[in-house]
């Protein structure tokens, strides 16, 4: 280990110091030649490829094989995505169907609140009043008495079959009516 001592000048001196003995010595760098180093990597390159066998092209039969792989893929992505788009509109239709609903709700439970609130005797009397309608005075009012008591009568029909009874039943019956 190299230190610097300073004696009073500008320059610095080198002042060596003792090694410790738990430091283990480095050993020396050894230097490669570029021609071992070329020969070490052509090496390299002879065990990567296999003696005898050149990098060979895909025949025509792996060629098809990997395009029709590679559409199909693309075909099933497409169609993925197809159903992804497909899902997503019929979402959207259903979510504009439910804010439907809910307005048409409020606006059936609005009319049901007119509907019962029409039926009341002030709004008749409101309605009566924008149609010009007013209460009847004194003088308008009549008064009727019934002296008989109301009363039915119940026709039994002559069950005789024959024409001539059954036409002349007819005629007295409306004789009794007109007198």
């Amino acid at each position: 280990m190299v230190m610097f001592e300073n004696d009073g000048s500008n320059a610095l001196k080198p002042e060596i110091l003792p090694v410790p003995e738990f430091l283990p010595e480095r050993p020396e760098p050894q230097v490669e030649t570029e021609l071992e180093r070329a020969a070490e990597e052509a090496a390299k390159r002879q065990k990567k490829r296999a003696p005898g066998k050149k990098k060979q092209r895909l025949s025509s039969q792996k060629k098809f094989a990997l395009m029709t792989i590679t559409v199909t893929l693309f075909m099933m992505a497409l169609t993925v995505l197809m159903f992804k788009a497909e899902l997503n509109t019929q979402y959207r239709n259903l979510t504009v169907t439910k804010n439907e609903l809910g307005s048409l709700a409020s606006r059936v439970e609005q009319l049901s609140s007119e509907i019962e609130g029409s039926g009341s005797i002030v709004a008749i009397e409101e309605k009566a009043a924008e149609l010009g309608l007013r209460q009847a005075d004194s003088s308008q009012i009549v008064y009727i008495s019934l002296d008989n008591a109301d009363h039915g009568e119940v026709l039994v029909e002559d069950k005789s079959t024959g024409g001539l009874n059954l036409f002349f039943n007819k005629v007295a019956a409306i004789a009794e009516y007109l007198y």
